[in-house]
């Protein structure tokens, strides 16, 4: 796995790709956004939403 962020500094790493980093944080906001429209509470959003932190490719 590439090393996307420099943990240091906090930012992303020239050897990234940044669309891909895009994509992904994209498609994470558009799912909890449907899940906040089909009614699921913000106890639970922010669960996902911490989740996806978690897995977030750190070095």
């Amino acid at each position: 796995m590439m090393k996307l962020l420099c943990a240091e500094a906090r930012k992303v790493t020239a050897e990234a790709d940044a669309r891909l980093l895009a994509r992904y944080v994209t498609t994470l906001a558009f799912g909890i956004a449907v899940q906040a429209a089909s009614g699921v509470g913000r106890e639970e959003l922010q669960e996902m939403a911490d989740a996806a932190l978690r897995s977030w490719p750190l070095p």
